[in-house]
């Protein structure tokens, strides 16, 4: 019954057997392998270059993915991650239409730390402002802790906020 798979390409981390190159490589070739069974079940590949030393730049990832020139493969992005990479909106404005689903955090670029919504630096202004000239109408998950009824209160206020939603 899912609409789509997170996928983390893969993880560069050692120059002579997991540089990028090879990383690039081989996980193209999976995917590629892996898209007529995609397409026949409806599922989207949705891949997310977070904490893996992958494809650091918009432009870099936005080459990856556009090689495969399927509606079948897309971006999971991550807000909070991608802070400390140039700026969620910066990402957000480049990677576009290619952005599919979203999670949802914030993060505090000088503590290196992700966090709760409105506790890191992400300016919520600029990254509202590129969702909605993106046209975004897909899922956003909430990726913080969790709760009972009062933490979770919370949350959905703060996601509110966040993607300026009017309660």
């Amino acid at each position: 019954g899912a609409d789509s798979i997170l996928l983390v390409v893969g993880r560069v981390n050692d120059p002579i057997h997991e540089n990028h190159e090879q990383v690039w490589e081989r996980s193209t070739k999976a995917i590629n392998d892996t898209l007529p069974l995609s397409s026949r079940l409806g599922v989207r590949i949705l891949l997310e270059n977070v904490g893996n030393n992958f494809c650091l730049t918009p432009d870099l990832w936005n080459k990856y993915i556009d090689q495969f020139a399927s509606p079948w493969v897309g971006a999971f992005f991550d807000i909070g991650n991608h802070q400390s990479r140039g700026g969620a909106d910066v990402w957000l404005r480049k990677l576009g239409t290619r952005i599919v689903k979203l999670d949802v955090k914030g993060h505090h670029t000088e503590r290196k730390k992700n966090c709760d919504l409105f506790d890191g630096n992400i300016d919520w202004a600029k990254v509202r402002a590129e969702i909605e000239r993106i046209n975004f109408t897909g899922w956003a998950t909430a990726e913080v802790s969790g709760g009972g009824e009062d933490r979770l209160r919370q949350v959905v206020e703060r996601m509110d906020k966040a993607l300026g939603i009017l309660s």
